[in-house]
């Protein structure tokens, strides 16, 4: 529908530069006299000519406009599913932009988040390591990670490592931060399991030693024992 708009335009451009000739030479009939009918067909032949240039021209704008939508078509697809979560914010942490992977993983409207701070989703215990994770990227970083805790819109929380990265780094415009959520609970959790056992193996082990030191001890005292009853 657009590209026949666009040709249709294209062609009363030409009629309108015609017609505008033609009131020219009409007006200056002496100017129409001295021109010869080789150089009418001349003129018709160019006019022709630049018609068809002007076609081609306006097909391949088509061609890579339609180009470009289907390229930020890919793009919003891919944005907006990929495995993880983006989402932009500005240097005060607030969220300018979330893809729908961010917002199934805060259990929020993807619109919702918009205008909100970071910052209301971060544990109390994060609250620190997200803000020095901003100021160091502001500061001289350029890119950097973190790992906080979140809560979700339904109370529960879970962990994600934010990997940042300034762009859009130019004179009179915006700094921005792109930031991707990675979801390390079932890590964290796995951490957790392996401190915890590494602990109670501590706990085994020094239970051990205890009772070999105590075992040692009462073969000792025995074989004291057995020597005083020997006297």
């Amino acid at each position: 529908m657009e590209d026949k708009k666009r040709a249709v335009h294209s062609r009363l451009q030409i009629e309108a530069l015609r017609k505008r000739a033609e009131e020219i030479l009409q007006s200056r009939p002496e100017v129409f006299k001295r021109i010869s009918s080789t150089d009418i067909k001349d003129l018709v032949h160019e006019l022709q000519t630049y018609e068809i240039e002007l076609e081609m021209q306006n097909q391949e704008l088509d061609s890579s406009r339609q180009m470009i939508e289907a390229l930020k078509d890919k793009y919003l697809y891919l944005y907006n599913f990929a495995p993880c979560g983006y989402v932009t914010l500005d240097t005060k942490g607030v969220i300018e932009e979330a893809n729908l992977t961010a917002a199934e993983m805060l259990r929020m409207d993807k619109m919702l988040l918009v205008g909100k701070p970071f910052s209301v989703f971060l544990s109390s215990d994060s609250q620190k390591d997200f803000f020095g994770h901003i100021e160091s990227l502001l500061a001289k970083e350029k890119s950097g990670a973190c790992e906080v805790m979140l809560k979700r819109s339904d109370k529960s929380v879970f962990f994600v490592q934010l990997v940042s990265r300034i762009f859009a780094e130019q004179e009179d415009v915006p700094v921005r931060i792109t930031t991707m959520m990675i979801d390390i609970t079932e890590r964290k959790k796995l951490e957790a399991d392996l401190k915890q056992h590494i602990n109670e193996m501590e706990v085994m082990f020094k239970s051990t030693i205890n009772r070999e030191d105590r075992i040692i001890e009462l073969k000792d005292e025995i074989k004291r024992l057995n020597k005083d009853s020997q006297k």
